[in-house]
């Protein structure tokens, strides 16, 4: 009875209406409750999920807006993983001024229209898809000037992802354009903030990018705190996943989704370049989940994860929730 009511669409626009005059702080605890069955204490988080939330409702750092963004990370990323013998006399490094990405300074903290050119001298990073173009509409994409496979990618949100594998059969079919279109339309019109409550994405500019199409290489998720690594992701194509330790001991819990059924994957080959780009990537922050798409010999960051599953994921055993929630140390717990 109680499904039959709430997937009523009566109920679902009188929740939202009811949602929509709480406080953030106030929904996430309504949220939190509903997801997990009590009511946390965010000013004094214990839990892997609380400190997510924490995070979300009191730590207002600005660097966490410029690595939500899909476009502005990609400064953060080249400025802290390029070759130290490649800085010398690079153009990334003449234009950024050479010192700190985030000084207040640096071009990272301008408008994307105003740096677009610098942010293309970010292909000089090995570690990076390549980024082809910017736009503020679809329609100001240019097909033209993009190669026979590329994704399409909405910087702002999560999911306003389009994969092209060929241009000219893209294209020519009206239908599949249109569709492919009217997503990214509706992805440029959203505010994560406004749908799920999560700050620093709230003021991040809506922007539609594109950039090379990776194949044949699997997802790796590394959630880090400082220098310690709490757990690695291995996310597997039929929506099931595998949890390691730094030593690629499998880890007896599930976090979100089953485990994979089929055998255990051996330790890939590029394990170690990843754990230490990891580290250097997420070095100034308390936690971020690097998340990688690798194939046997090479390495691409996919993107910096600041508040994983915006704090719903579930683990199993529960007591896992907190056990990972331990690592996470040093933030301001006194809000």
């Amino acid at each position: 009875m109680k499904k039959i009511i709430k997937n009523n669409p009566i109920y679902k626009t009188l929740r939202d209406l009811y949602l929509s005059t709480l406080s953030d702080e106030k929904y996430f605890l309504w949220r939190h409750k509903r997801a997990f069955g009590y009511t946390p204490d965010f000013k004094k988080p214990q839990t892997f999920n609380e400190k997510i939330i924490h995070r979300i409702l009191y730590d207002r750092n600005p660097i966490y807006t410029l690595l939500a963004d899909k476009i502005k990370a990609r400064l953060y990323i080249t400025h802290k993983l390029l070759d130290p013998s490649e800085q010398i006399n690079c153009n990334f490094f003449n234009h950024i001024g050479g010192g700190d990405i985030l000084d207040p300074l640096s071009p990272i903290w301008k408008p994307i229209n105003e740096i677009k050119d610098i942010l293309i001298l970010t292909n000089l990073c090995p570690y990076l898809p390549k980024l082809y173009g910017i736009w503020d509409k679809v329609e100001e994409i240019d097909f033209n000037s993009l190669p026979n496979s590329f994704v399409l990618k909405t910087n702002h949100d999560s999911g306003g992802v389009v994969i092209v594998e060929n241009k000219e059969d893209f294209l020519a079919d009206k239908k599949i354009l249109n569709e492919a279109m009217q997503k990214l339309r509706k992805h440029l019109k959203t505010n994560w903030y406004s749908l799920y409550r999560e700050y620093h994405y709230k003021d991040i500019e809506p922007k539609v990018f594109a950039e090379e199409l990776l194949m044949n290489v699997q997802n790796y998720r590394f959630f880090n705190f400082k220098d310690t690594t709490g757990m690695i992701l291995l996310d597997q194509d039929d929506y099931t996943n595998d949890l390691f330790d730094v030593n690629w001991n499998k880890m007896e819990f599930e976090y979100n989704r089953k485990p994979h059924s089929k055998t255990l994957p051996k330790i890939p080959s590029t394990f170690q370049k990843m754990l230490s780009i990891s580290y250097s990537l997420s070095n100034l922050l308390d936690h971020a989940r690097i998340d990688f798409l690798s194939s046997n010999t090479h390495i691409f960051i996919g993107e910096i994860t600041l508040t994983s599953n915006g704090g719903t994921a579930p683990f199993s055993p529960h007591e896992w929730d907190k056990k990972i929630g331990k690592y996470w140390k040093d933030f301001n717990s006194s809000q």
